[in-house]
Protein backbone atom coordinates (compact mmCIF):
# COMPACT_ATOMS: atom_id res chain seq x y z
CA UNK A 1 0.00 0.00 0.00
CA UNK A 2 1.32 3.45 -0.87
CA UNK A 3 -0.62 5.22 1.85
CA UNK A 4 -2.43 4.53 5.10
CA UNK A 5 -5.41 6.78 5.81
CA UNK A 6 -6.57 7.50 9.36
CA UNK A 7 -3.84 5.34 10.84
CA UNK A 8 -4.57 4.87 14.56
CA UNK A 9 -1.33 5.63 16.37
CA UNK A 10 -2.52 5.47 19.98
CA UNK A 11 -5.28 6.59 22.35
CA UNK A 12 -4.63 9.10 25.11
CA UNK A 13 -6.32 9.96 28.41
CA UNK A 14 -5.48 12.81 30.79
CA UNK A 15 -6.85 13.45 34.26
CA UNK A 16 -8.91 16.64 34.32
CA UNK A 17 -7.78 19.39 36.66
CA UNK A 18 -11.26 19.80 38.16
CA UNK A 19 -11.38 16.06 39.02
CA UNK A 20 -14.43 15.33 36.87
CA UNK A 21 -12.46 12.78 34.80
CA UNK A 22 -10.16 10.95 37.20
CA UNK A 23 -10.31 7.27 36.22
CA UNK A 24 -9.14 5.97 32.82
CA UNK A 25 -11.14 2.77 33.34
CA UNK A 26 -14.44 4.56 33.93
CA UNK A 27 -16.97 4.06 31.13
CA UNK A 28 -17.28 7.85 30.82
CA UNK A 29 -13.52 8.49 30.70
CA UNK A 30 -12.59 10.86 27.88
CA UNK A 31 -10.12 9.01 25.67
CA UNK A 32 -8.78 10.79 22.61
CA UNK A 33 -7.77 8.65 19.64
CA UNK A 34 -4.78 10.04 17.78
CA UNK A 35 -4.93 9.27 14.07
CA UNK A 36 -2.83 10.45 11.18
CA UNK A 37 -2.65 10.10 7.43
CA UNK A 38 0.65 8.68 6.29
CA UNK A 39 1.92 8.32 2.74
CA UNK A 40 5.03 6.52 1.53
CA UNK A 41 7.08 8.57 -0.91
CA UNK A 42 8.09 6.09 -3.61
CA UNK A 43 10.48 8.63 -5.15
CA UNK A 44 12.38 9.17 -1.94
CA UNK A 45 15.93 7.88 -1.52
CA UNK A 46 14.87 6.66 1.92
CA UNK A 47 13.44 3.10 1.90
CA UNK A 48 9.81 2.59 2.88
CA UNK A 49 10.64 1.07 6.26
CA UNK A 50 12.83 4.07 7.13
CA UNK A 51 9.93 6.40 6.30
CA UNK A 52 7.61 4.39 8.56
CA UNK A 53 10.22 4.44 11.34
CA UNK A 54 10.55 8.21 11.14
CA UNK A 55 6.78 8.66 11.18
CA UNK A 56 6.25 6.37 14.17
CA UNK A 57 9.05 7.91 16.21
CA UNK A 58 7.96 11.46 15.38
CA UNK A 59 4.45 10.72 16.59
CA UNK A 60 5.95 9.18 19.72
CA UNK A 61 7.94 12.33 20.44
CA UNK A 62 4.83 14.45 19.99
CA UNK A 63 3.10 12.52 22.78
CA UNK A 64 5.80 13.27 25.37
CA UNK A 65 4.85 15.36 28.38
CA UNK A 66 5.98 18.87 27.55
CA UNK A 67 6.10 21.92 29.79
CA UNK A 68 5.29 24.26 26.91
CA UNK A 69 1.99 22.51 26.26
CA UNK A 70 -0.79 23.97 28.36
CA UNK A 71 -2.58 20.66 28.93
CA UNK A 72 0.62 19.17 30.42
CA UNK A 73 1.21 21.93 33.00
CA UNK A 74 -1.22 20.31 35.46
CA UNK A 75 0.51 16.91 35.13
CA UNK A 76 3.95 18.41 35.69
CA UNK A 77 2.72 20.34 38.71
CA UNK A 78 1.43 17.14 40.34
CA UNK A 79 4.74 15.36 39.69
CA UNK A 80 6.74 18.29 41.08
CA UNK A 81 4.66 18.50 44.27
CA UNK A 82 4.69 14.75 44.93
CA UNK A 83 7.12 13.52 47.62
CA UNK A 84 8.07 10.58 45.38
CA UNK A 85 8.89 10.13 41.68
CA UNK A 86 6.18 8.95 39.28
CA UNK A 87 5.57 5.31 38.38
CA UNK A 88 4.49 4.22 34.91
CA UNK A 89 2.68 0.89 35.09
CA UNK A 90 2.70 -1.02 31.80
CA UNK A 91 0.85 -4.07 30.58
CA UNK A 92 0.07 -6.00 27.43
CA UNK A 93 -2.64 -8.41 26.41
CA UNK A 94 -3.46 -10.70 23.52
CA UNK A 95 -6.52 -12.80 22.84
CA UNK A 96 -8.79 -14.22 20.17
CA UNK A 97 -12.00 -12.42 19.26
CA UNK A 98 -15.25 -14.13 18.31
CA UNK A 99 -14.38 -14.02 14.61
CA UNK A 100 -11.10 -15.87 15.22
CA UNK A 101 -8.85 -12.86 14.70
CA UNK A 102 -6.27 -11.88 17.31
CA UNK A 103 -6.39 -8.61 19.23
CA UNK A 104 -3.13 -7.50 20.85
CA UNK A 105 -2.63 -4.24 22.72
CA UNK A 106 -0.23 -2.45 25.02
CA UNK A 107 -0.93 0.18 27.66
CA UNK A 108 0.91 2.50 30.04
CA UNK A 109 -0.54 4.44 32.98
CA UNK A 110 1.32 7.32 34.67
CA UNK A 111 0.75 7.24 38.44
CA UNK A 112 1.66 9.94 40.96
CA UNK A 113 1.67 9.63 44.76
CA UNK A 114 -0.39 12.54 46.05
CA UNK A 115 -0.22 11.65 49.73
CA UNK A 116 1.82 13.23 52.50
CA UNK A 117 5.38 12.28 53.37
CA UNK A 118 4.07 10.28 56.34
CA UNK A 119 1.85 8.04 54.18
CA UNK A 120 3.06 4.54 53.33
CA UNK A 121 3.63 4.86 49.57
CA UNK A 122 3.12 1.14 48.96
CA UNK A 123 -0.23 1.00 50.74
CA UNK A 124 -1.74 4.39 49.92
CA UNK A 125 -3.33 5.30 46.60
CA UNK A 126 -1.28 6.31 43.60
CA UNK A 127 -3.38 8.52 41.36
CA UNK A 128 -3.55 7.92 37.59
CA UNK A 129 -2.96 11.21 35.78
CA UNK A 130 -2.24 10.07 32.21
CA UNK A 131 -2.69 6.88 30.21
CA UNK A 132 -1.89 5.66 26.71
CA UNK A 133 -2.94 2.54 24.86
CA UNK A 134 -2.11 1.23 21.41
CA UNK A 135 -3.36 -1.65 19.32
CA UNK A 136 -0.77 -3.96 17.78
CA UNK A 137 -1.45 -5.37 14.29
CA UNK A 138 -2.39 -9.03 13.98
CA UNK A 139 0.80 -9.50 11.98
CA UNK A 140 3.97 -7.43 11.68
CA UNK A 141 5.47 -8.56 8.40
CA UNK A 142 6.13 -12.28 8.69
CA UNK A 143 5.47 -12.45 12.44
CA UNK A 144 2.16 -13.11 14.10
CA UNK A 145 1.89 -10.86 17.15
CA UNK A 146 1.32 -12.26 20.62
CA UNK A 147 1.33 -11.18 24.26
CA UNK A 148 5.07 -10.43 24.12
CA UNK A 149 4.47 -7.76 21.47
CA UNK A 150 1.76 -6.24 23.70
CA UNK A 151 4.05 -6.16 26.74
CA UNK A 152 6.80 -4.58 24.66
CA UNK A 153 4.39 -1.97 23.32
CA UNK A 154 3.44 -1.07 26.90
CA UNK A 155 7.10 -0.36 27.71
CA UNK A 156 7.45 1.66 24.48
CA UNK A 157 4.43 3.79 25.39
CA UNK A 158 6.00 4.50 28.80
CA UNK A 159 9.27 5.52 27.14
CA UNK A 160 7.52 7.77 24.64
CA UNK A 161 5.22 9.31 27.26
CA UNK A 162 7.94 10.57 29.62
CA UNK A 163 10.61 13.22 28.87
CA UNK A 164 14.02 11.52 28.65
CA UNK A 165 15.45 13.67 31.45
CA UNK A 166 12.64 12.93 33.92
CA UNK A 167 13.38 10.11 36.40
CA UNK A 168 10.55 7.60 36.76
CA UNK A 169 10.01 3.95 37.71
CA UNK A 170 8.66 1.65 35.01
CA UNK A 171 6.70 -1.33 36.38
CA UNK A 172 5.84 -4.42 34.36
CA UNK A 173 4.70 -7.99 35.00
CA UNK A 174 6.66 -9.36 32.00
CA UNK A 175 10.14 -10.58 32.95
CA UNK A 176 11.18 -10.92 29.31
CA UNK A 177 10.44 -7.22 28.65
CA UNK A 178 12.20 -6.17 31.85
CA UNK A 179 15.24 -8.30 31.09
CA UNK A 180 15.47 -6.91 27.56
CA UNK A 181 15.27 -3.29 28.75
CA UNK A 182 17.88 -3.77 31.46
CA UNK A 183 20.32 -5.60 29.20
CA UNK A 184 20.08 -3.00 26.41
CA UNK A 185 20.14 -0.06 28.82
CA UNK A 186 23.17 -1.29 30.76
CA UNK A 187 25.11 -2.75 27.82
CA UNK A 188 25.89 -5.94 29.74
CA UNK A 189 25.70 -8.32 26.78
CA UNK A 190 28.32 -11.06 26.29
CA UNK A 191 28.54 -11.11 22.47
CA UNK A 192 27.14 -9.40 19.38
CA UNK A 193 25.63 -12.72 18.30
CA UNK A 194 23.80 -13.05 21.61
CA UNK A 195 22.42 -9.54 21.12
CA UNK A 196 21.22 -10.13 17.55
CA UNK A 197 20.05 -13.72 17.81
CA UNK A 198 18.71 -13.93 21.37
CA UNK A 199 18.02 -10.63 23.12
CA UNK A 200 16.61 -8.32 20.44
CA UNK A 201 14.18 -10.92 19.03
CA UNK A 202 12.82 -12.04 22.42
CA UNK A 203 9.84 -9.67 21.96
CA UNK A 204 10.36 -9.38 18.16
CA UNK A 205 13.20 -7.51 16.47
CA UNK A 206 11.05 -4.51 15.53
CA UNK A 207 9.85 -4.09 19.13
CA UNK A 208 13.37 -4.59 20.49
CA UNK A 209 14.85 -2.00 18.13
CA UNK A 210 12.22 0.59 19.05
CA UNK A 211 12.89 0.03 22.77
CA UNK A 212 16.63 0.37 22.13
CA UNK A 213 16.25 3.63 20.20
CA UNK A 214 14.18 5.10 23.03
CA UNK A 215 16.78 3.97 25.59
CA UNK A 216 19.52 5.71 23.62
CA UNK A 217 18.12 9.06 24.78
CA UNK A 218 19.60 8.53 28.24
CA UNK A 219 21.83 5.45 28.11
CA UNK A 220 25.45 5.49 26.91
CA UNK A 221 25.56 1.73 26.21
CA UNK A 222 22.29 1.87 24.26
CA UNK A 223 23.61 4.75 22.17
CA UNK A 224 26.84 2.86 21.51
CA UNK A 225 24.87 -0.25 20.51
CA UNK A 226 22.89 1.78 17.97
CA UNK A 227 26.14 3.06 16.48
CA UNK A 228 27.74 -0.39 16.30
CA UNK A 229 28.18 -2.29 13.04
CA UNK A 230 26.02 -5.32 14.01
CA UNK A 231 22.99 -3.14 14.64
CA UNK A 232 23.61 -1.00 11.56
CA UNK A 233 22.61 -4.09 9.57
CA UNK A 234 19.33 -4.65 11.44
CA UNK A 235 16.07 -3.57 9.86
CA UNK A 236 13.90 -1.54 12.23
CA UNK A 237 10.58 -2.45 10.70
CA UNK A 238 8.63 -5.57 9.82
CA UNK A 239 10.60 -8.77 9.06
CA UNK A 240 9.80 -10.38 5.72
CA UNK A 241 10.93 -13.88 6.68
CA UNK A 242 11.12 -16.12 9.70
CA UNK A 243 13.87 -15.30 12.18
CA UNK A 244 15.12 -18.66 13.40
CA UNK A 245 17.84 -17.79 15.84
CA UNK A 246 16.54 -17.09 19.31
CA UNK A 247 16.09 -18.79 22.63
CA UNK A 248 12.97 -19.22 24.73
CA UNK A 249 11.29 -16.40 26.62
CA UNK A 250 8.52 -16.25 29.17
CA UNK A 251 6.21 -14.48 26.74
CA UNK A 252 7.56 -14.81 23.24
CA UNK A 253 6.44 -16.78 20.18
CA UNK A 254 9.48 -19.07 20.03
CA UNK A 255 10.27 -22.18 22.05
CA UNK A 256 13.44 -23.93 23.17
CA UNK A 257 13.62 -25.97 19.97
CA UNK A 258 14.19 -22.74 17.99
CA UNK A 259 17.38 -21.86 19.87
CA UNK A 260 20.58 -21.74 17.84
CA UNK A 261 23.08 -23.27 20.23
CA UNK A 262 25.97 -22.48 17.87
CA UNK A 263 25.38 -18.74 18.37
CA UNK A 264 25.61 -18.90 22.14
CA UNK A 265 25.15 -21.65 24.70
CA UNK A 266 22.75 -19.50 26.69
CA UNK A 267 19.12 -19.00 25.75
CA UNK A 268 17.35 -15.69 26.32
CA UNK A 269 16.35 -16.42 29.91
CA UNK A 270 19.90 -17.48 30.77
CA UNK A 271 21.31 -14.34 29.15
CA UNK A 272 19.01 -12.20 31.28
CA UNK A 273 20.07 -14.08 34.42
CA UNK A 274 23.72 -13.49 33.43
CA UNK A 275 22.99 -9.78 33.10
CA UNK A 276 21.43 -9.66 36.58
CA UNK A 277 24.56 -11.18 38.12
CA UNK A 278 26.83 -8.73 36.28
CA UNK A 279 24.65 -5.73 37.15
CA UNK A 280 25.18 -6.34 40.88
CA UNK A 281 28.88 -5.63 40.37
CA UNK A 282 28.42 -2.61 38.09
CA UNK A 283 27.95 1.05 38.98
CA UNK A 284 24.88 1.75 36.87
CA UNK A 285 25.07 5.47 37.62
CA UNK A 286 27.83 5.53 35.01
CA UNK A 287 25.58 4.33 32.17
CA UNK A 288 23.57 7.56 31.95
CA UNK A 289 24.74 10.28 29.61
CA UNK A 290 23.64 13.86 30.16
CA UNK A 291 25.84 15.67 27.69
CA UNK A 292 23.92 14.44 24.62
CA UNK A 293 20.40 14.44 26.02
CA UNK A 294 17.82 15.97 23.70
CA UNK A 295 16.17 19.19 24.82
CA UNK A 296 13.40 18.22 27.23
CA UNK A 297 11.10 20.97 28.39
CA UNK A 298 9.77 20.64 31.91
CA UNK A 299 10.18 22.69 35.11
CA UNK A 300 11.36 19.87 37.37
CA UNK A 301 14.84 19.94 38.85
CA UNK A 302 16.56 16.66 38.05
CA UNK A 303 18.58 16.53 41.29
CA UNK A 304 15.42 16.78 43.36
CA UNK A 305 13.74 14.03 41.36
CA UNK A 306 16.79 11.77 41.74
CA UNK A 307 16.59 12.13 45.54
CA UNK A 308 12.93 11.11 45.38
CA UNK A 309 13.87 8.12 43.24
CA UNK A 310 16.50 6.92 45.71
CA UNK A 311 13.97 7.10 48.52
CA UNK A 312 11.27 5.20 46.62
CA UNK A 313 13.62 2.36 45.64
CA UNK A 314 14.75 2.11 49.27
CA UNK A 315 11.14 1.78 50.40
CA UNK A 316 10.43 -0.90 47.79
CA UNK A 317 13.53 -2.88 48.75
CA UNK A 318 12.54 -2.78 52.43
CA UNK A 319 8.99 -3.85 51.63
CA UNK A 320 10.19 -6.82 49.55
CA UNK A 321 11.98 -8.20 52.58
CA UNK A 322 8.61 -8.25 54.35
CA UNK A 323 5.46 -9.04 52.40
CA UNK A 324 5.52 -6.97 49.19
CA UNK A 325 6.19 -9.22 46.21
CA UNK A 326 8.35 -7.58 43.56
CA UNK A 327 11.85 -7.27 42.12
CA UNK A 328 13.65 -3.97 42.63
CA UNK A 329 17.07 -5.48 41.89
CA UNK A 330 17.87 -2.59 39.58
CA UNK A 331 20.64 -0.18 40.42
CA UNK A 332 19.87 2.42 37.80
CA UNK A 333 19.52 5.77 39.62
CA UNK A 334 17.03 7.49 37.31
CA UNK A 335 15.22 5.02 35.05
CA UNK A 336 14.80 1.69 36.85
CA UNK A 337 12.39 -0.94 35.59
CA UNK A 338 10.95 -3.34 38.15
CA UNK A 339 8.87 -6.50 38.07
CA UNK A 340 5.52 -6.51 39.84
CA UNK A 341 3.06 -9.44 39.70
CA UNK A 342 0.03 -8.75 37.55
CA UNK A 343 -2.48 -8.66 40.42
CA UNK A 344 -0.39 -6.10 42.34
CA UNK A 345 0.17 -4.08 39.17
CA UNK A 346 -3.61 -3.84 38.80
CA UNK A 347 -3.92 -2.80 42.44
Amino acid sequence: EESVNNLQVYSLWRRSEDGSDDDPLDENAQWRTITSNFEIDLDSKSPWWKQIEYFVRRRGRESRINGEREEDEYILRLIKNSPLPPIVATDGSSGLRNDGSRRTAGSAVLLVHLGDDEDDPLESRWTPIMAMRALVPERIGYEETDNGHGEGMGVILAQEMMPPTMPYVCASDCKAAIGLVRALRDGLIPTDRALIRKLLPCLSKGTGMRILKNLAHHSKPALQLLQSLPLALQVYGAPDEEFRFTGSTSCGPWGDDAADKDANDMNTAELIAWHYSMARETDLSQVAHNETLPISIHPLKRDEQLKKMKELLRLIAEAESKDWNGDSNDGHPSNPIIWVPGHQLLK
